[in-house]
């Protein structure tokens, strides 16, 4: 069984619906179900996807998109130095509701479309302080 937490309630078919057999099931909840201290009357689960938002600096189509607009308010970013803390904010609270969704043993992969270690590392590392029992699985790729 897959649970996606999206931020809409738009139905519509997207990458993660297309790596799922016809036999599974999909629940939609919004993400606002998940974030707080109601995760705790949630199952819980074997592996936990955490794709935050994010800022998209690393997400080079979102870049080419806001360059490419005729709107100045679609050119500039809708999460800037003005506004990180919140976006930062979300995150950890994104991350650590995924965290209390993950069963003893399980796997949780968290991910953004960033590349500033503000929304990456520095939240993953106030998981690691907030939940003693969090740890990072070291990832390597060998060249074939």
């Amino acid at each position: 069984k897959i649970v996606r937490v999206d931020s809409s309630n738009d139905s519509t078919t997207n990458a993660s619906e297309k790596c799922v057999s016809e036999d599974s099931t999909i629940n939609i909840r919004h993400k606002s179900e998940l974030v707080g201290d109601d995760t705790l009357s949630l199952p819980s689960f074997d592996r936990v996807l955490v794709d935050a938002e994010c800022s998209t600096d690393g997400a080079i189509r979102h870049i080419e998109k806001r360059q490419s607009s005729s709107s100045s308010l679609a050119r500039s970013a809708a999460w800037d130095d003005t506004n990180m803390d919140e976006l930062v904010d979300l995150q950890k609270r994104l991350i650590e509701s995924g965290f209390r969704l993950l069963k003893r043993g399980g796997i949780m992969v968290y991910s953004t479309c960033s590349l500033s270690a503000k929304q990456n590392e520095q939240v993953v590392l106030w998981l690691l302080e907030k939940c003693k029992d969090a740890f990072v699985i070291p990832v390597s790729f060998s060249a074939h």
